[in-house]
């Protein structure tokens, strides 16, 4: 849970290990400087809507300006004016504040967007009034054209400005995007929140899933819905599941497939970062095939390797694996019928430290 806009920490609603409901709010910003900032784009839409109206006076009275209409067009012509100074003195107030270090940026930043705004809607306004009064005459509908297109631009920008203003005040409460656990908590009252802090996160453990790694041999049989048995020794659970994400992509670093299971936890009884044992039904019937004790095999990188006892040696023999129950493998190259697979004491073999005594 983030927050898109600065602001002070005014209210927090939620703890570590509370429930939250999708939509309920968390965190309550102050959101006075976004106000002001609120106040000041309406103030210029205001002008730009006027300035527009003006315009559009304009265009129709193309012959020659009115009387009425270029007494609109000053008076629009001086309310734009005024806004503007005001706007200049309120800017060069909050500079002088920001230098010295007594106000944040927001609230320098929306006295500078305030002060652009009214620039814009007074240039509008000017241009507007000099089309009018000093240009148009009879067949210059472009130059009147012209007017309207730059004060429509104007109001379209300051509607922008209003709506922005909006919605920054809306992020100011900032809500869960979920329904779960508060499982970490980042944030505290009268802290500055900036834009894209995290302040909290939000576990939802309703529907859990749980992740193996599947070797190449076992991956094309793995699909989705396929299913699965989750053993949770912790919870004192077995779950009967279905497989839910198949990773076509072997991971660079292990050399195996990544397999995700959805384990349903209506009771709330499992918790995020329980381990498992996980039992795949791959759909697939082995038989009269070599197979070995699984903890007879080693892996090193994408090679699968045992020990065959020869004499009173041990010879290292790449194998290709099938499919494994946990406690058997299949061997579906490297290994002949009738070898002798060592089982104990593979550890402590390798290439050149490779003498053996086979005791009973």
């Amino acid at each position: 849970v983030t927050s898109k806009v600065s602001a002070k920490v005014k209210t927090i609603n939620a703890e570590i290990g509370d429930w939250v409901n999708k939509g309920q709010v968390l965190v309550v910003l102050d959101s006075s400087d976004y106000e002001y900032q609120l106040s000041q784009a309406e103030a210029s839409y205001a002008q730009a809507e006027a300035a527009y109206n003006s315009a559009l006076t304009a265009q129709s009275n193309v012959g020659g300006a009115s009387a009425q209409s270029k007494a609109q067009l000053e008076q629009a012509l001086n309310s734009a004016k005024l806004a503007y100074d005001n706007a200049k003195t309120n800017f060069d107030r909050q500079k002088q504040l920001y230098d010295m270090g007594a106000i944040s940026l927001a609230t320098y930043e929306n006295a500078q967007t305030a002060l652009e705004n009214a620039r814009l809607a007074y240039e509008s306004a000017q241009k507007n009034y000099d089309i009018v009064v000093n240009v148009i005459t009879p067949g210059n509908e472009n130059s009147a054209q012209s007017g309207v297109e730059t004060a429509q631009a104007t109001k379209n920008a300051a509607s922008l400005a209003v709506n922005q203003a909006r919605e920054n005040i809306a992020n100011t409460r900032i809500t869960a995007p979920i329904s779960g656990y508060v499982s970490q908590k980042n944030v505290a009252n009268g802290q500055f929140a900036s834009a894209g802090m995290t302040l909290f996160t939000i576990s939802d453990s309703s529907d859990l899933q749980a992740e193996i790694s599947v070797t190449e041999a076992v991956i094309p049989f793995v699909k989705v819905g396929s299913k699965a048995d989750v053993k949770i020794t912790s919870a004192n659970k077995t779950v009967e599941c279905e497989v839910s994400v198949v990773n076509p992509v072997k991971d660079s670093m292990t050399g195996m497939y990544t397999v995700r299971i959805a384990v349903p936890n209506e009771d709330d009884s499992l918790k995020i970062g329980m381990f498992a044992d996980i039992t795949l039904y791959t759909e697939q019937s082995a038989k009269n095939v070599i197979c070995i004790p699984a903890d007879a095999i080693m892996q090193e990188g994408d090679e699968y390797y045992v020990y065959v006892a020869e004499g009173d040696k041990a010879v290292k023999k790449v194998v290709k694996v099938g499919v494994t129950n946990g406690e058997t493998t299949e061997i579906t190259e490297g290994l002949q019928l009738g070898e002798a697979v060592i089982c104990e004491g593979k550890e402590y073999l390798s290439e050149k430290n490779n003498l053996i005594n086979v005791v009973d």
